[in-house]
């Protein structure tokens, strides 16, 4: 399984020369793709644990109660860019 530092820094020289606007358009179809499958889910889906590379073992809705804290900190990144 790839490291998530190195997948990261895959993902960001993948987009480096992306326009904002390219960005805004990937997060806006990235979010229609999460909410199509967490309407998907039923509640034990919700409740099957995993193995997550940093926070160990979670249940899936773990993992979803962490998207809106995690994308706050990808738009500070940013706007410190920017």
């Amino acid at each position: 399984m790839e490291d998530i530092d190195a997948f990261n820094a895959r993902q960001v020289s993948l987009r480096r020369d992306w326009t904002v606007d390219r960005l805004r358009q990937e997060q806006e179809e990235q979010a229609v793709a999460n909410r199509t499958l967490l309407e998907l889910l039923s509640e034990s889906d919700l409740q099957r644990p995993f193995d997550h590379p940093r926070r160990g073992r979670i249940t899936v809705e773990d993992l979803w109660s962490t998207i809106p804290r995690h994308m706050q900190q990808h738009l500070g990144d940013l706007k410190e860019i920017l």
